[in-house]
């Protein structure tokens, strides 16, 4: 499970890099903060969420199987 988590980070990260970059490079030609596609009041906020929920957390969890795994949980108990 540890090397999926690695993989999936490591994959995020470069997905990371290049819309950072990307967005780096549209400030430049457009001249605004993010150029015209990017929403700047949520960027930053969007950007800190979504690392945060593909980090190692909780024995060698992400966040995101975590939550997945207490809805399904919690399913499976309303079921019953």
């Amino acid at each position: 499970m540890s090397v999926f988590i690695s993989v999936l980070c490591a994959a995020a990260m470069g997905l990371l890099t290049y819309n950072l970059i990307n967005a780096i490079i549209s400030t430049a030609h457009h001249g605004k903060l993010l150029g015209d596609k990017f929403n700047s009041s949520f960027a930053v906020l969007r950007i800190a969420s979504g690392t945060s929920l593909i980090f190692p957390v909780i024995k060698g969890y992400c966040l995101a199987q975590v939550i997945v795994l207490t809805a399904a949980v919690g399913g499976g108990q309303l079921a019953n």
